[in-house]
């Protein structure tokens, strides 16, 4: 089982009204933690899936069920003091399983996502938040970005 779970986050604007504000994406800046996940490139996770511009021949993988990692997500400019558009926007892949996304702020978990079976080919993803889970997020310094590979 290949999962392909990070060619993510290009930068969009957004209208509003007769201006426009440039969206806020948080990208995965360092490693936590990690069993089973190897980068398609060097060493670090976070570098293969936090880059700018989404680059498919760059990626981390899983062969196994029960790989586990964990990224923090980096964000220069803190709370974005919004309660919508908090869209993890995500490419996977894979031959068989699926995976379970969880979204953390520190131990504290904001959200999970199971995805059964992933599709076969390269898909984008975009699960999505309450504005209730949007507004329990305190601390943007500290979340954190957990993916498991299941059967």
């Amino acid at each position: 089982m290949r999962v392909n779970p990070w060619q993510i986050f290009s930068a969009e604007t957004i209208p509003l009204f007769f201006s426009t504000a440039t969206a806020q994406f948080l990208r995965p800046i360092s490693d936590i933690s990690n069993s089973g996940w190897m980068p398609s490139t060097g060493s670090s996770l976070s570098a293969c899936i936090g880059e700018a511009v989404r680059d498919d021949a760059v990626y981390i993988s899983a062969d196994a069920p029960g790989a586990i990692c964990e990224v923090l997500l980096g964000t220069s400019s803190g709370d974005p003091l919004s309660s919508i558009n908090h869209l993890p926007r995500i490419v996977m892949s894979a031959g068989s399983g699926g995976i379970i996304l969880r979204l953390k702020q520190g131990a504290t978990l904001i959200k999970a996502w199971t995805y059964a079976s992933l599709a076969g080919s390269d898909t984008l993803y975009e699960p999505t938040l309450t504005s209730g889970e949007i507004d329990s997020i305190s601390d943007y310094t500290d979340l954190r970005l957990e993916m498991e590979t299941t059967a």
